[in-house]
């Protein structure tokens, strides 16, 4: 049980971190990037590393999938009560992005467990 714990916190805050870093609230630096390649491109650009750091937390770590997920969870929780309480938003549209943003650093930790669970055994050489 202990180590479940440890898990969930360290998602939390990993998790935590990297949506912070990935689109900071008040000081978007992909707007630059916008403006030269798109916003449509920047978002997919962004939503990409976003799953890069999922599959850089799955291969670094050894946390659980559920355990991501919950910490995960906890994360987007934690981060949507402190923009709605110290920014006070005009839309909503910070929950579906950092939704997504969630959901991509899953899917890309996801993509390392079932690359795992399915190799013959190189990818855990590798780890």
């Amino acid at each position: 049980m202990n180590r479940r714990i440890t898990e969930i916190f360290v998602s939390t805050t990993v998790l935590f971190v990297s949506g912070y870093l990935l689109w900071p609230p008040n000081n978007v630096y992909w707007a630059s990037i916008g403006e030269q390649i798109g916003n449509s491109l920047t978002i997919a650009l962004v939503l990409l590393v976003a799953g890069g750091v999922g599959v850089g937390i799955a291969v670094a770590s050894e946390i659980s999938l559920s355990n991501l997920g919950i910490g995960g969870g906890l994360a987007y929780v934690l981060g949507m009560f402190l923009i709605n309480r110290t920014m006070s938003p005009n839309s909503p549209v910070h929950l579906y992005l950092y939704g997504v943003l969630l959901l991509c650093i899953l899917l890309g930790a996801a993509a390392v467990e079932f690359a795992y669970r399915t190799d013959d055994g190189l990818l855990e050489r590798i780890r």
